[in-house]
């Protein structure tokens, strides 16, 4: 009997702990706005420092971005599934003194194929490349 409760309460255990670290998928209209990235290539962003912030029009499929002293722009392209692809990337080619983050936020976004929600308010969402790898994490903008 004692084997039995034990091996029940290992299984309620894996159960539980298995829901708690689900994603959550957000649609494309769920990204409408404006949106601080957080984490780039698995390092926080302090938050002293004024962020790159993306803006999504889901209406017109669009992404636009300030990086801090360039300005990328492209299309959007998603399924229901999570998967996402920025198009057409572009961007302007200032001559910026500190160009090394907008550049690493320029190949993140092209090497985006899918995003999820951290938790269950969405407040933050994270999206990978191909290989599963977290490339960076956004939140909300708070204006």
């Amino acid at each position: 009997m004692r084997k039995i409760f034990y091996l029940y309460a290992c299984l309620v255990t894996l159960a539980l702990a298995g829901c708690k670290n689900r994603q959550m998928t957000v649609s494309f209209s769920g990204l409408n706005g404006e949106w601080d990235v957080v984490e780039l290539n698995g390092n926080k962003l302090p938050a002293e420092e004024t962020k790159p912030r993306l803006s999504f029009d889901a209406a017109g499929r669009n992404l636009s971005a300030n990086a801090g002293c360039n300005h990328i722009a492209g299309e959007v392209e998603t399924s229901t599934d999570g998967s996402v692809r920025f198009l057409q990337l572009v961007s302007t080619r200032k001559a910026c003194l500190h160009a090394t983050r907008e550049n690493q936020l320029l190949k993140a976004l092209n090497e985006v194929v899918r995003f999820e929600a951290s938790n269950e308010t969405t407040k933050t969402l994270v999206f990978y490349d191909a290989n599963r790898q977290r490339l960076f994490a956004i939140e909300k903008a708070v204006r």
